[in-house]
């Protein structure tokens, strides 16, 4: 990220009593494969322990109009950025403003609240997520169908991240090998296979 956004970003986190901050873009060493991997496997652990995870949503201004043509909610890595944090705070690009109204301060997932109500019903109706699903999701097999559904109206940059984006979400101990192609997606079908007794994961 830019050094400006970085700034925002820790002064946030700092707003909610953070001492620590992390965003894969800039915490990744990819050019090591061992500290990728660990990365990956980590990541939805790392999101579902965090005090808050902070969303900037680059192509929304103000307000939740434009909300449906923004790319957050079609990245198949942002996924469990949705699912796995108890608490999210939605920025807008636009001088990185709060989009709900409230203060900086204030929990976007508390989704019992009136005035995130209407944000909730919004952004179910954008990815087909239920807000309770949302709200109360745990990692598991159980949510294999579920997830494969919801993964298939989002994409990645690589190939392969279309299976590695679940392993958190599934609780899956996939093996990080790019370059392998749809071999990575074959791979987390068997290992899904395996475990479900669901048959409803071979429609969806």
């Amino acid at each position: 990220p830019s050094f400006v956004k970085l700034i925002i970003f820790c002064w946030t986190s700092a707003r909610h009593f953070s001492r620590f901050v992390w965003f894969d873009s800039g915490c990744i060493n990819r050019s090591s494969s061992a500290e990728l991997e660990e990365s990956i496997r980590s990541m939805f652990n790392w999101y579902s322990n965090s005090k808050v995870c902070i969303v900037q949503l680059a192509n929304t201004d103000f307000g939740m109009e434009s909300l449906r043509s923004d790319p957050w909610f079609t990245r198949g890595w942002t996924l469990q950025e949705l699912l796995a944090p108890k608490s999210i705070k939605f920025f807008t690009s636009y001088k990185f403003q709060p989009l709900t109204s409230g203060s900086f301060d204030d929990d976007d997932k508390n989704i019992d609240s009136d005035s995130k109500r209407g944000l909730w019903n919004h952004i179910s109706d954008i990815t087909q997520i239920l807000p309770e699903q949302i709200s109360t999701f745990n990692a598991g097999i159980d949510h294999a169908r579920d997830a494969l559904v919801w993964l298939s109206k989002r994409k990645t940059t690589r190939i392969e991240d279309m299976a590695y984006c679940l392993i958190g979400l599934l609780g899956i101990p996939l093996t990080i090998a790019y370059g392998e192609g749809e071999m990575a997606f074959y791979r987390l079908q068997v290992e899904i296979v395996q475990r479900s007794p669901d048959m409803g994961i071979f429609v969806w």
